[in-house]
This record gives C-alpha cells, sequence and structure tokens, in this order.
C-alpha cells in the first residue's frame, strides 16, 4: 500500500500538515501555487537579519482563517502560528 504524502492526508480528511487541524478557509495546493510567487522574498540588509522562520504559507492560512471567521485575533486556534506572528505580516 502506498503511504500518503501530508498534503494527501489533508485532502482526504481532518488532518493537515504538521498534525495541525485542516480548515476550511487553508489554501489547496493548487491556490498556493498561484499566489507563492507573490510572496515578497525575505530582505537581509548588508548586516544581516534574522532568517524567517516561518511558513509563510501558514502565514497566509492564518490571516485567510482570521478574515474569514471574523474572529479577533486573540481567538486565533492554538494550532495556528501565535496571533503576534501572523498580524506582523497582516499588517505589512
Amino acid at each position: 500500500m502506498r503511504r500518503l504524502e501530508p498534503r494527501e492526508v489533508a485532502m482526504a480528511g481532518d488532518v493537515f500538515r504538521d498534525g495541525r487541524k485542516r480548515y476550511p478557509s487553508d489554501l489547496t495546493d493548487e491556490q498556493w501555487a498561484l499566489i507563492e510567487s507573490l510572496i515578497p522574498p525575505q530582505r537581509l540588509t548588508r548586516r544581516g537579519g534574522r532568517p524567517r522562520e516561518v511558513d509563510m504559507r501558514e502565514v497566509v492560512n492564518a490571516i485567510l482563517y482570521q478574515c474569514r471567521s471574523g474572529c479577533q485575533w486573540d481567538m486565533l486556534p492554538h494550532d495556528l502560528l501565535p496571533k503576534s506572528t501572523v498580524y506582523e505580516y497582516f499588517a505589512k
């Protein structure tokens, strides 16, 4: 029997990658392929800078969840990224 990839498991039911719940607002692979190139690359200064440590797809998924549900930032589900991280990208 063939082993399912994380994305296939998400499409098959209840779990998204990294073991988190799949929400109706989550991007499909096809949707992500359309917008991934629109996400600006990480900008590093001459002095360096901190490398990006978050998955931008997860940031977009969390922003879409908040926009779709209308919840307060404090009410983002705990299995999404921290509200401070998500809001920082949302406010840019």
